[in-house]
């Protein structure tokens, strides 16, 4: 194990597990984006109003401009920011069925298919902007020979598009997203994945993220949980379960 010091705390640990979004690139753009990439891929199936009615649903906030929408804000701790990919289809998939007075297997394919495009059509470039610390930390980690990597809510093709635009993705020694789970955060499953893939116990893992879901995960896995938060509120709600909070990925400091 190595010895870290975060914020004149300090803990032994083996390995080392990020968020994605809001801990390493900063959320508000990418969510903003990536939504709006998936309100352009809506247009060609549903009208303004069932759009605006799944942006409410997706907790993102909009205006109407000359009968186009545009997405101003999703909602940090919302389903658009903490929900996985599947997840999201499957809620939407009930709206469409809904709206549009069709049966489920109908409903969940044009809601995978309008996720699909969107996604893979979102702007990476005016998405992802890096958070104070990043790509610094995974540096630092790199070159102590320290094992680390990323649990997300997010699926792997993006993850891998995100870090190569700062760093090596392949120096990741893992990334897990929700497919490859059972539970997503902030149930532990993905903390004891890592675990038993080092064969080492919970708490020899730190977990470092900016919402509350990725301490809880932390906490329930009996792992040290680090709570970055990006945005005030959501400090908060991270106290009760993060071991430590801190300002930056810059506090965590590896010291032995």
């Amino acid at each position: 194990m190595r010895r870290f010091s975060v914020c004149g705390n300090e803990f032994d640990a083996s390995v080392i597990v990020f968020d994605k979004d809001g801990l390493l690139f900063k959320s508000e753009a990418f969510w903003r984006e990536l939504m709006q990439a998936r309100v352009r891929a809506a247009e060609k199936h549903l009208n303004t109003g069932q759009i605006c009615e799944w942006l409410e649903l997706m907790e993102a906030g909009y205006v109407c401009e000359d009968d186009r929408v545009r997405v101003t804000r999703v909602t940090p701790d919302g389903v658009t920011a903490v929900a996985a990919p599947e997840e999201e289809i499957m809620i939407t998939g009930t709206l469409l069925m809904q709206q549009m007075h069709t049966k489920w297997p109908v409903a969940r394919e044009l809601a995978r298919e309008i996720f699909e495009e969107g996604d893979a059509t979102i702007d990476m470039e005016a998405a992802i902007s890096p958070q104070e610390g990043f790509p610094d930390i995974f540096r630092r980690l790199y070159e102590a020979g320290i094992p680390y990597g990323i649990a997300t809510s997010d699926n792997l093709t993006r993850a891998r598009q995100s870090i190569n635009m700062y760093d090596d993705y392949d120096h990741l020694d893992f990334v897990i997203s929700p497919t490859e789970v059972a539970h997503n955060k902030p149930e532990p499953d993905m903390i004891e994945m890592v675990a038993d893939r080092y064969s080492i116990k919970p708490s020899q893992i730190i977990m470092i993220g900016d919402s509350y879901v990725d301490v809880m995960m932390a906490k329930n896995a009996g792992s040290i949980g680090i709570g970055i938060p990006e945005f005030d509120d959501m400090a908060e709600k991270m106290k009760p379960y993060a071991t430590v909070m801190a300002q930056s990925l810059n506090d965590i400091q590896i010291i032995d």
